[in-house]
């Protein structure tokens, strides 16, 4: 497990980032960060796992939750259910989480405590709101309504995509949880918007 002195390194309180959310995250926000993340290293299967599923289970998630929708019997619904995940996605992971990184910058736990993450990824790039879980939860939330049988499955993957992210050092729990209540907001908005216009 990183202790904070470990995690930021002797020189951390010299950063100009010092005292700001993206080198100090709050102290829950961390506690839970280096819990889940002392997971990696324990072993490389279990890493290959969370590769796996941070990086690649989303592609499997998006595919079925097509073949379910287009597999459907019921057309109107099939593309009823089709416009909700997709203006669901667009809101949650290309509108409202872009915004929000437009105008609040926090670093990635593997740039701010300096140390490798499982997998290569952009240090540039923002780390809140976590793109993957707002995308995917939108996800599990549309389909939660569209095929109720297959829910619990959709979200079981949405939660291990944001575990999976935390432990390989990509995002901070704080991340997840705001892409979780993103995706399920999204959701509740189109199906609320539609319903205004109209749609059933």
């Amino acid at each position: 497990m990183r202790e904070p002195s470990e995690a930021f390194g002797a020189s951390h309180k010299t950063s100009p980032l010092y005292g700001t959310i993206a080198v100090c995250p709050p102290l829950m926000d961390f506690v839970l960060f280096n819990l889940l993340h002392s997971l990696s290293g324990v072993s490389g299967f279990l890493d290959f796992l969370f590769v796996f599923f941070a990086k690649y289970l989303g592609y499997l998630l998006f595919l079925g939750a097509l073949a379910i929708i287009f597999l459907s019997k019921e057309k109107k619904d099939s593309l009823l259910n089709l416009a909700i995940l997709f203006l669901s996605l667009i809101l949650s992971r290309g509108l409202i989480t872009e915004i929000i990184r437009f105008v609040y910058t926090r670093s990635r736990p593997f740039a701010a405590l300096g140390f490798d993450p499982l997998f290569n990824h952009s240090a540039i790039e923002h780390s809140f709101p976590s793109g993957h879980a707002a995308f995917y939860f939108a996800l599990a939330f549309s389909m939660w309504f569209a095929a109720p049988r297959w829910r619990w499955y959709f979200l079981a993957g949405a939660i291990l995509i944001g575990i999976s992210r935390i432990v390989a050092g990509v995002h901070w729990p704080a991340d997840i949880l705001a892409g979780v209540l993103i995706g399920l907001l999204s959701v509740i908005a189109v199906r609320l918007l539609l319903r205004k216009g109209g749609v059933h």
